[in-house]
C-alpha cells in the first residue's frame, strides 16, 4: 500500500504593515457593518467559485504562519467552509521547503512490475529516505505478515501451479521457488536502508502498528504491504484520515508477465459440523447476493457472492478493492491458512528467524523442508 498523495498547498504571504494617521473620518458604528458586507461579498465569492455546489471534503494547506496570524489567516477561509462544506486544515512549519520536498516524495504511482517498484525503492534508500515499513508482530502468530509477502512472490513468480503444490505439501521448501520468494522478502525486511528502524523494527513493531509511519511528521517510511482492511483500520487510528482520500494502494506488483494480475485472499471461512435444518438454513442465507451485500456495506471486508457489485461497497477504496477482485484473472487463497497447523506455525517462525539472521536461509528452509514431511498425511 503506498502512501498516500494528499492535496497539499504552501502558502507564502509578504505583508506590508502601514502606519497611519488617525482617520476622523470613520464612525466607530460604521465599521460593523462594512466587515459584515466584507465576509458576505466573500460568502458569495466562495458559492460561484464551487459553481453553486457543495462538495463537501477537506483541504491540506501547508504554511509557515502560526499563533493568532495563523488563526486570523484562517478565518478568512470562513465564508469559504460554510458555503461550500469544505474543511480547510492547515498545518504550520518553521522548515516549509524541507517538509514539502519531502511529502512531494509521498509514494511511487502505481507500478506494473516488481522491477518497477524495486527500482523506485533503490532511489529513494539512495535519497535517504526508508521506502518500507514493516510489522511482524503479532502475538502468538507473529510472522505472518512476513509469510503472506512471501506469498506473494511464490504466486506472482512462480504461478498457480508452485503456488499449489506449495501449501498442499508437494513443493519442496528448499527449491529455488521458494527460496527465491524468502529472499526478495529479506532484500527488503532485513535492510536497514529499505525498512523503517531495520530489522529490529521489523520484528518488535505490531501488524497493525507499523504502518502509522506513512503519516508521521515526517514519514518514516512510504510503503507497507499489507490486507485490504488496512484502509479502514487506519481511518479509524489516525485522525483526519478518510479511506479513499487520504490512504492510496495498488496491488501487490507482477513479477512474471504470464501470471500479471493474480491475486491472493483470506478470509472468514465457515464449516459445518452437524447437518441441521438451522445450519442449512444459515448456509443458504450466507451463500445469498443480500448477505453479501450487507458484509459489503459494513466497509470491512469484501462480499464474497460475485452478484455483490462494486457500487455496494461505501468508499472508494472498498469499490476499487471489490473490482480487482472481480475481475483479477485467477484468485488463490492463502497459502499459510491452507497448511497443516504444524507447517503455518513453522512457516512463521522461520521468517521471523530468517529476519534475525538471513545467512542463515538453507538451514531455515532445510528446518521446513523437514517439517513438511511429517506434517502432512501420508499418501
Amino acid at each position: 500500500m503506498a502512501r498516500p498523495r494528499p492535496i497539499t498547498v504552501a502558502l507564502t504571504a509578504a505583508v506590508t504593515l502601514v502606519l497611519a494617521g488617525c482617520a476622523e473620518d470613520v464612525t466607530p458604528a460604521a465599521q460593523p457593518q462594512a466587515a459584515q458586507s466584507v465576509v458576505e461579498a466573500a460568502r458569495q465569492a466562495a458559492v460561484t467559485a464551487a459553481e453553486g455546489t457543495r462538495p463537501g471534503g477537506s483541504i491540506n494547506l501547508l504554511g509557515l504562519l502560526s499563533g493568532p496570524q495563523r488563526d486570523q489567516y484562517l478565518a478568512t477561509f470562513k465564508p469559504f467552509e460554510e458555503a461550500t462544506g469544505i474543511t480547510v486544515k492547515y498545518e504550520s512549519t518553521g522548515d516549509l521547503f524541507a517538509v514539502l520536498q519531502t511529502r512531494l516524495a509521498d509514494g511511487p504511482k502505481p507500478p506494473a512490475t516488481w522491477a518497477e517498484l524495486a527500482g523506485w525503492t533503490a532511489r529513494t534508500a539512495a535519497a535517504g529516505r526508508t521506502p518500507w515499513c514493516v510489522g511482524l508482530e503479532s502475538g502468538p502468530n507473529s510472522g505472518w505478515p512476513g509469510a503472506a509477502w512471501i506469498e506473494q512472490v511464490v504466486l506472482k513468480q512462480s504461478g498457480p501451479e508452485v503456488f499449489d503444490a506449495w501449501w498442499q505439501g508437494r513443493q519442496p521448501w528448499t527449491s529455488a521457488p521458494i527460496r527465491q520468494a524468502f529472499e526478495a522478502f529479506g532484500a527488503i525486511a532485513a535492510d536497514p536502508k529499505q525498512t523503517a528502524g531495520g530489522p529490529t523494527a521489523a520484528l518488535s513493531s505490531a501488524f497493525n502498528e507499523s504502518p502509522l509511519g506513512l503519516y508521521a511528521k515526517p514519514p518514516s517510511c512510504y510503503l507497507t504491504v499489507q490486507a485490504d482492511f488496512l484502509g479502514s483500520m487506519l481511518e479509524q487510528t489516525v485522525p483526519g484520515i478518510k479511506a479513499g482520500t487520504d490512504i492510496a494502494f495498488f496491488p501487490f506488483p507482477g513479477i512474471e508477465p504470464r501470471y500479471a494480475g493474480l491475486l491472493e485472499t483470506s478470509g472468514e471461512a465457515i464449516g459445518v459440523l452437524k447437518d441441521t435444518p438451522q445450519t442449512r438454513a444459515l448456509v443458504r442465507y450466507l451463500a445469498t447476493a443480500e448477505f453479501g451485500a450487507l458484509v459489503a456495506s459494513t466497509g470491512q471486508w469484501l462480499g464474497v457472492n460475485k452478484r455483490v457489485t462494486p457500487d455496494k461497497y461505501p468508499s472508494a477504496l472498498n469499490r476499487q478493492v471489490a473490482t480487482l477482485y472481480r475481475d483479477a484473472p485467477d484468485v488463490r487463497y492463502a497459502a499459510q491458512a491452507s497448511m497443516p497447523l504444524a507447517m503455518t506455525t513453522a512457516f512463521f517462525k522461520a521468517v521471523l528467524e530468517y529476519v534475525k539472521k538471513p545467512a542463515r536461509l538453507g538451514a531455515i528452509l532445510a528446518g521446513l523442508e523437514k517439517t513438511r514431511r511429517t506434517a502432512y498425511p501420508a499418501g
